[in-house]
């Protein structure tokens, strides 16, 4: 099976925006720039992701265009003669099966209040109400089952139909979706 290349640049810049941004960034941000000091606190953020983030982010891309295969496989290609490197990959992997755990859970989550909020469940309702709202939600193993399988259904598909007619499509619309969100 040859291997499938992103149909063009913005295509990958999509695709890798909708990784890098999460919905802590837009839920959080505001809050813990008021909560630890404005102006302070988002340069931090900023010179962090200078020093830390982006010279990780360059390493994965350098990686993954050299080798040109999987975060399981990776390793097998660069690591010079006779080395080790390549238990290196079971770690990557894990931390991905990690990241899955939480942040199917979590888009399950979005998912159920997605469907409250176009149903109109909870507007106008006092703070007492959506609380036991959540709670109810989290609670119930069979419903948050349910959205948990939704999403990776979803998932499954969108990586059916591969990298430019499933993922970088999905890409495009979330992400306007996100900037309509983000100017609301």
């Amino acid at each position: 099976m040859s291997r499938e290349n992103f149909g063009s640049r913005m295509s990958f810049i999509i695709v890798s925006i909708s990784c890098a941004i999460g919905l802590g960034n837009i839920w959080l941000m505001p809050f813990r720039v008021g909560e630890f000091g404005g102006a302070l606190y988002l340069f931090m953020v900023v010179g962090f992701a200078f020093i830390l983030a982006i010279p990780v982010l360059l390493t994965e891309y350098a990686v993954g265009r050299g080798s040109g295969k999987s975060i399981a496989q990776h390793y097998q290609v660069l690591q010079p003669e006779g080395t080790k490197w390549h238990w290196a990959s079971y770690m990557c992997m894990a931390g991905n099966y990690l990241l899955l755990m939480f942040y199917v859970m979590i888009c399950g989550f979005a998912l159920g209040y997605l469907i409250k909020a176009m149903t109109g469940e909870l507007i106008g309702q006092p703070g007492e109400v959506i609380t036991a709202s959540w709670r109810a939600l989290t609670g119930s193993g069979g419903q948050s089952f349910s959205l948990m399988a939704a999403i990776v259904v979803g998932c499954i598909l969108t990586c059916y139909f591969g990298l430019n007619k499933g993922i970088a499509q999905v890409g495009k619309y979330m992400m306007g979706g996100f900037f309509i969100l983000l100017i609301i």
